[in-house]
């Protein structure tokens, strides 16, 4: 794949944000139209879903960026991803079903998230980057042109060095966590609170995302430690040691704004954006990983294949 400039890129992502708003504002008038009763749900405000859909292009675009920098199947890993994310974005909307909200509300919130992860996707792969002419094995899928690209590639005598998976398997799974954690904060804590850092109603899950939220940061910056101090490391991996601290620190950055009354449903979007980040980050070696296992059978074992000399 072509990477695309710095500025193409921001372009194509900035329209994806606006298709993606104009087919949620879309949706929801037809649900609505559809659906009378649910005129008045309250996740349909604009306000509401557009700064999270905002929010999800954006780390989209971020996610392409990274991708197309250190993958040799981009696109193959950026499917999965968004699969993942999407699959990942639907159990709060499960949730909101077994709270018995209005289950064409909530079905359409989730037709919602499908819409951006299809917009998105499509826009960020076939818009921003296009095919290399000059790869002859461009028009192959991509596992199969980064395997025969990598076997026409000279071979190094030394080889990179890997971080250990579980270190990354662990600020996944702590990402996810927090993600959690932090929506059932938005269920129990009052967003209109007054200013302050501490919850009257809802403290105790209060604290609790605070603390895990440290224990993440501590955890993302001993990954980092691990990567600028391990030499001839893989570029996957220190990419998303690098890419996962900065998620985590915006993430950070959101929950100080939530000291201010009128500032968090920003410290909301900066929250979610730096969850986002983090979680593709650490995500991002344990798939691109997966390829080195990737086997091409021989065309004799194909089971349509016949050899000659086999009656």
């Amino acid at each position: 794949m072509e990477q695309p400039s710095g500025k193409r890129l921001l372009v194509v992502t900035l329209l994806a944000a606006l298709c993606s708003l104009g087919a949620n504002a879309l949706i929801v008038l037809l649900a609505t139209h559809l659906k009378p009763d649910i005129k008045g749900y309250s996740h349909f405000r604009f306000a509401d879903y557009g700064t999270l859909t905002v929010v999800g292009v954006l780390a989209a675009g971020i996610a392409w960026f990274i991708v197309l920098r250190v993958s040799s199947t981009p696109r193959w890993l950026l499917l999965r991803v968004a699969v993942l994310v999407t699959v990942v974005l639907w159990i709060p909307d499960v949730y909101l079903l077994a709270k018995h909200e209005p289950t064409a509300a909530v079905v359409t919130l989730m037709i919602m998230h499908g819409a951006v992860a299809l917009v998105t996707y499509n826009l960020l792969v076939r818009v921003a980057a296009q095919s290399r002419s000059a790869d002859p094995y461009s028009s192959l899928p991509d596992e199969a042109s980064a395997y025969l690209l990598s076997q026409s590639a000279p071979k190094s005598d030394v080889s990179d060095v890997t971080l250990h998976r579980s270190l990354f398997v662990a600020m996944l799974v702590g990402t996810i966590a927090e993600f959690f954690i932090g929506g059932a904060e938005l269920f129990y804590v009052p967003l209109n609170r007054p200013t302050g850092w501490l919850a009257h109603h809802g403290q105790a899950i209060y604290v609790v995302h605070a603390l895990f939220g440290m224990a993440l940061g501590i955890g993302a910056l001993a990954v980092f430690g691990a990567a600028v101090t391990t030499a001839r490391l893989v570029q996957v991996d220190r990419t998303a040691a690098i890419g996962g601290l900065m998620g985590v620190a915006v993430g950070a950055f959101g929950g100080a704004l939530s000291y201010e009354r009128s500032l968090r449903l920003f410290a909301i979007a900066f929250m979610v954006l730096g969850v986002a980040v983090a979680f593709f980050c650490y995500l991002l070696p344990l798939i691109e990983g997966s390829m080195d296992r990737i086997q091409f059978l021989p065309a004799s074992h194909n089971p349509g294949h016949r050899d000659p000399e086999t009656p």
